[in-house]
């Protein structure tokens, strides 16, 4: 945890194993055919082209190679310059969603039209909680790179802690706040 909150170069790494480690406590990877798995490789099709996007951490299906949950680094913590994380988590929840939808097809199921994809951003140890409803009229858009006809829903959660003001400095440190940011986390297991 405190890795993670440090503003290093190295922090890319460890608030990476920090996020995987949070999954592997909150038992995630204890539920039936799911592994905590790092760099995960997600095909993206999009504007007619294929493209790859790098889950930092995800909940994996093993069946069907599928990443059921994904968390994302906030590189900004130790990189100014890195880019906003929310764009970049938006496309790997549709990248999951596509790769669920191939996963159906080729066990000759139908695809779904709906499906919840819980995500995560890591702000050294702070988890912004996300739910991305993706559509597939909104996947159909996307790779025809046309504006989709409906709003996407996507929820965003900051745990709501006493000191919010000193999120980004004190993480999870204080019990009371980690009591909280691990409890909403625990609350993600609904939605997979």
């Amino acid at each position: 945890m405190y890795a993670a909150m440090r503003n290093s170069p190295d922090t890319d790494c460890t608030t990476s194993d920090f996020a995987a480690h949070l999954l592997r406590i909150l038992g995630f990877s204890q539920l039936p055919n799911r592994l905590v798995r790092r760099n995960i490789d997600l095909p993206l099709y999009t504007c007619g082209r294929s493209l790859h996007v790098i889950a930092d951490v995800c909940l994996w299906d093993p069946i069907n190679q599928t990443a059921l949950m994904i968390i994302k680094e906030d590189k900004r913590t130790h990189d100014p310059h890195s880019g906003d994380p929310e764009p970049q988590l938006f496309a790997q929840a549709i990248a999951a969603f596509q790769s669920y939808n191939r996963a159906l097809r080729a066990a000759r199921l139908p695809p779904v039209d709906t499906k919840i994809i819980p995500a995560v951003i890591m702000a050294g140890a702070t988890p912004i909680l996300y739910k991305f409803e993706i559509t597939a009229e909104l996947v159909e858009s996307v790779q025809s790179a046309q504006c989709p006809t409906k709003v996407t829903k996507v929820q965003r959660l900051v745990p709501p802690v006493n000191r919010c003001h000193l999120l980004k400095e004190e993480g999870m440190v204080p019990v009371e706040t980690r009591a909280v940011m691990l409890s909403c986390l625990e609350g993600f297991k609904a939605f997979l």
